[in-house]
Order: structure tokens, then sequence, then C-alpha cells
């Protein structure tokens, strides 16, 4: 499908298995906040896999990709990064909740580039605060930190103006909201400008 930036509305909540007890520091209204706006017409998964709780996707009869070819993804400079499918429907998981899925589809973005060059090195962050965000819903906060923490680092290069962006993400406000999330208090990352990839924390 052919990516499409937000409209001004937010797409209506995807029906998906929580876990009852998901190790995460959100209230009860906070869960009930719609995700930002859909870039992409994909369908997302009925449940946002969860190790040890829900149906690996891939590997169980019962798992939501049961069959399918795993997620392959263009190789498209950062500049096009309105045109990259795999970069934007992994923001529109990350949003809807599924970090797990969005951790594959970036990791196959990530081995698409030979795991080489400074997308790879942004992709391969990503990944890591992706599995960050897996790890809080597993209860794993000690886990989650120390991969946020080597994200961070990975991500810092990318970062130093204010006013940067990479592949349409405020990379400096992202982590200074990620810090909060992952080593301190829970805080939403600020709408930077209309157009720009946001991505829900907390």
């Amino acid at each position: 499908m052919t990516p499409r930036p937000p409209a001004g509305s937010t797409s209506p909540a995807v029906p998906r298995v929580v876990p009852e007890s998901d190790g995460s520091r959100q209230s009860s209204q906070e869960s009930l906040r719609p995700p930002p706006p859909r870039w992409t017409d994909s369908a997302l998964p009925p449940y946002a896999f969860l190790p040890g709780r829900t149906p690996h996707p891939y590997r169980s009869r019962e798992g939501h990709s049961w069959g399918r070819p795993p997620p392959a993804a263009e190789t498209l400079e950062p500049e096009r990064w309105r045109e990259d499918h795999a970069w934007l429907l992994g923001v529109d998981l990350w949003n809807a909740g599924y970090f797990w899925e969005a951790h594959e589809l970036w990791e196959s973005a990530w081995k698409a580039r030979d795991r080489k060059g400074r997308q790879a090195v942004f992709l391969q962050a990503m990944i890591k605060a992706a599995a960050a965000e897996v790890k809080i819903r597993s209860g794993a906060w000690g886990a989650a930190r120390a991969l946020w923490t080597r994200a961070a680092a990975a991500l810092e290069p990318f970062g130093g103006d204010p006013f940067s962006r990479f592949m349409g993400l405020d990379v400096r406000a992202f982590c200074i909201a990620a810090e909060g999330r992952f080593l301190g208090p829970a805080v939403d990352l600020p709408v930077v400008t209309s157009g720009d990839v946001f991505l829900r924390l907390g």
C-alpha cells in the first residue's frame, strides 16, 4: 500500500488482545487515548504479540501472521521517508501498541540496508527502543532501561540540532520524552509540527 500523510482526524481504535498485567505505568485513562493519525492503509494485526503471553505471530498456528512470509522492506534514502512503507507502517504499529511487530518490521528494513550506514544506525536504535517497550509490557524494567540506554547512545548524533529531523522524526524531542518514559515518570512526546512522524510514549 502507498503511504499517506496523516489526515486531520485520528484513526479508530484497533481491536487487540492486551494482557491483563503488562508491567507498564499507563493509567486506564491513558490506555484509552486514541493513537496518532495513521500513515499507511495497511491492516494492523488482531493482537499485539507479547512473548510468553500471546501466540507467536510466525511460529504458532494461532499466530496472527502464521503462514505469511516475514516482512520485506525497500532501501530508500532517508529523505524519501514519506515513501518508505516499512518505516511508516512501523510507526503506525508503534502508535497502536504493536511494539514487537514494529521491531520486526524495522529490523527487516535494517537488514535490507546490510546493517551499514547512517540510516541503518538510526533504524537499529529504533529497533532497540521498540524492544524496550516490549520489555516494559513484560514487566522487565531493568532490561527496558538497558535497551533504551543503548538506543539513546546511538540516536545522540541525530538529535544535536533542536530543529533536526531524521526520517520525519524529531529525534531530540523523542529522546527527551523517551528518557522520561524509560528512566523516569512516563510523559508524552510533544507534537512538533504538522507532518512530522509522531511516536506515542506511555
